[in-house]
């Protein structure tokens, strides 16, 4: 059997696939979230304080560097100052032998003019000339650019690197102040950088470096910066520390190329300050790792879900489909199906449970075709739909009789055989008509049909359907004897009459044995107007209202009047000769067996 595939909005593969995507992926979400943010929270506290720590222990390093050079730089100022023949031997000595000096000036103020003079000085020529500075009288010359910061009384660091392209640092210190406190002299010493930087290499990936007060680039490991004379004062995190109150302080920002850093600052003793920053890249790799790790494994674990839920899937809809498919030819009608799914789980189970409804619905529908072929279609049906009671219900209803006329004489000059054929073939011609006019066949009497049109609905119709009925079976009574001519077999020729009135249709009988039929006059009155026809000489007559209230539709003609038995009152009666269209044409309807060629009498008939 083939089985097909119907299309729904949602099938059940893709809310499983959709759930099972939402979930892993919801998890994966949150989990990769919390992680991330987790890592990078300890990473960034992390590196945050150890660049505050690697800051603090290097403005140590370099106050107590700064501390060394001042102290030097002021006794030597001093010993210059104040220098004589005695003196002038110690200070040659002390500043020769000094590694880290380079030069010292000293600078005195005129207390008349507050001209800035210089006093003295001491330099060791060679190291300015293998830096390629020719000019010795510039080196005092640039000097004092800042020398009124001096005797203002600050304590001064310089990057000299930029303006005389050598690698030395100028500490300036005031030596000589009155007694008012105003300050008459004033030290400046040249110191060479190789000791501070030693401190400021790059180590790792943590950039430390030095700048003063205002800004200016001190020491840094990138040389680039230093030969270039790179100031910093734009830094955010140096624009930070100038402004800040602070002392030290940790902070996160981003540079002018949009590279975000973890930084922090503090303020040495000295004046100088000290930083130390790291990308924020850098040390979120590993949260970043974890990250793609965790995405990695979401999404291998997503694809293997989508896969068993796929399978899983298939394993479900596939029997459903086949359930589905089957469900759909039931309800065609069709119920010789064998449906066979082994799943070991619950659509299994529903799938033996439908093959157990289906054989009940065959069963149902074998007791149906039963009761269509004893009751007919319509009261088959009405019986179905609820429980059977005793009683009936009054209605209006058209009432059939038909008999074949001398069938006893025919019975007794034919087989059983052949009568019971004839019977067959009668009965099997007349009851699809009457189907055919929505009539229903309440039961066959030897060789009378009964049939009735109105119960156990009615419908406008009904009494055209019934007459339009008798007038097809007359004709094909003339079809049916032709062809038993035909086959050398003898004719028949029967009496149809109709009624309309009141009757009860319903169950009678005994809990024991029902049978649905309908019981009254109207019925008793139509067997007797087919009996009538015997004696008037028609096949078909109908009653007086019926005969009058369809004069329109059907040509009819009064045929006589007859007392029944069991009736007080005649019957007029009419016989039907053809019918009238809608557009008033008239069409006559008969055969050789519409009349009969003798009448014949009937005890319970008498022609008035």
């Amino acid at each position: 059997m083939k089985y097909y595939k119907h299309k729904v909005p949602w099938p059940l593969s893709v809310k499983l696939i959709s759930a099972t995507i939402f979930f892993v992926a919801g998890v994966t979400a949150s989990v990769t979230y919390i992680t991330n943010k987790t890592v990078v929270d300890i990473s960034s506290k992390r590196e945050s304080d150890s660049n505050l720590e690697q800051a603090v222990a290097k403005a140590e390093e370099v106050s107590s560097l700064l501390y060394s050079y001042t102290t030097r730089a002021k006794l030597l100022g001093n010993i210059l100052a104040n220098k004589n023949d005695q003196s002038q031997q110690i200070i040659q000595s002390t500043f020769h032998n000094d590694n880290d000096f380079v030069s010292i000036f000293v600078f005195s103020i005129n207390p008349n003019s507050q001209k800035v003079i210089l006093s003295d000085s001491l330099i060791k020529k060679d190291f300015y000339l293998e830096h390629g500075v020719q000019n010795l009288d510039s080196i005092s010359v640039n000097l004092q650019k800042n020398i009124k910061n001096i005797f203002s009384g600050e304590l001064l660091v310089i990057n000299r690197s930029f303006d005389i392209k050598a690698p030395i640092w100028t500490v300036a210190i005031p030596i000589t102040e009155t007694k008012n406190g105003e300050i008459t002299q004033v030290a400046f010493a040249d110191i060479k950088l190789s000791r501070l930087k030693k401190s400021f290499t790059q180590s790792g990936y943590r950039t430390l470096f030095l700048v003063d007060t205002k800004g200016q680039l001190l020491e840094h490991p990138e040389e680039k910066l230093l030969e270039k004379g790179h100031a910093f004062k734009k830094h955010p995190l140096v624009i930070k520390a100038i402004s800040s109150p602070l002392k030290s302080s940790q902070s996160t920002f981003t540079d002018d190329k949009k590279v975000k850093w973890i930084g922090a600052f503090v303020k040495t003793s000295m004046g100088p300050i000290v930083f130390a920053q790291v990308k924020e890249k850098t040390i979120l790799e590993p949260a970043y790792l974890i990250r793609n790790q965790v995405i990695l494994i979401a999404g291998l674990s997503i694809a293997i879900a989508i896969l068993f839920i796929f399978v899983l899937s298939l394993k479900i809809t596939n029997p459903i489909e086949k359930l589905v498919s089957v469900m759909r030819l039931v309800s065609t009608g069709n119920l010789n199906i064998q449906i066979n799914i082994k799943t070991g789980d619950e659509i299994e189970l529903l799938s033996n449970s439908f093959m157990n409804m289906l054989e009940g619905l065959k069963e149902r529908d074998k007791i149906k075709n039963v009761m269509v072929k004893f009751h007919g279609s319509k009261i088959a049906k009405n019986i179905l739909k609820g429980n059977l009671q005793l009683g009936g219900n009054k209605q209006n209803a058209i009432i059939f009789f038909s008999d074949i006329r001398n069938f006893t004489s025919y019975c007794e000059s034919h087989s059983p055989e052949d009568v019971v054929e004839m019977l067959n073939e009668y009965f099997g011609i007349m009851v699809n008509i009457i189907n055919k006019y929505n009539g229903i066949v309440d039961k066959f009497i030897g060789d009378a049909i009964m049939a009735v049109w109105g119960v156990p609905e009615n419908s406008p119709q009904d009494v055209e359907n019934a007459i339009n009925a008798c007038l097809e079976m007359r004709k094909a009574l003339d079809t049916f004897n032709k062809s038993r001519l035909a086959r050398k077999k003898s004719e028949i020729t029967i009496g149809m009459g109709l009624n309309e009135g009141s009757v009860i249709s319903g169950t009678i009988g005994s809990s024991e044995r029902m049978e649905y039929t309908i019981i009254g006059d109207s019925v008793n009155v139509a067997s007797r107007i087919e009996s009538a026809t015997k004696t008037i000489g028609v096949d078909l007559l109908i009653s007086e209202n019926l005969g009058k209230t369809f004069a329109n539709e059907f040509i009819t003609e009064f045929s006589g009047t007859v007392e029944v038995k069991g009736k007080s009152q005649p019957l007029q009666l009419y016989s039907v000769l053809g019918k009238i269209s809608n557009t008033g044409e008239r069409e006559i309807i008969e055969t050789p067996y519409s009349k009969s060629r003798a009448h014949e009498t009937d005890v319970k008939i008498k022609v008035a």
